[in-house]
């Protein structure tokens, strides 16, 4: 009898060692899916601002397409080419705010001039 007492004794120590591990594990399990939320809005609210970013910077650019490159294209000719179009489509452009006249990817022809 005095062996069956000492190992429901035993038992009910492990038991009580498993199950406060179980409460640790589910305390810790939690306060792991609380940052994760907040990550993730985080996350979402970082992307927000970069969208923003982007949508601010492309608002000032003009993209010329299906346009043939030049041989020796050069800033002059591509604000020629963007003053041309205008024109031609009864805009009043001023060259003055152009910071700078890019070809930013060659190999598709694609010419993205600041405005």
């Amino acid at each position: 009898m005095a062996i069956i007492t000492h190992q429901n004794s035993e038992i009910k120590t492990s038991m009580e060692f498993i199950s406060s591990k179980y409460d640790d594990y589910v305390d810790r399990i939690s306060i792991l899916e609380q940052e994760n939320a907040d990550y993730k809005k985080q996350i979402i609210s970082l992307e927000s601002k970069l969208e923003q970013i982007e949508k601010n910077s492309r608002t000032s650019m003009l993209e010329i397409r299906n346009i043939p490159k030049q041989q020796h294209e050069n800033k002059e000719i591509l604000r020629k080419i963007v003053m041309d179009i205008g024109k031609k489509k009864i805009y009043t452009l001023r060259t003055e705010k152009y910071e700078k006249l890019l070809d930013l990817n060659p190999q598709k022809k694609l010419r993205i001039v600041p405005l």
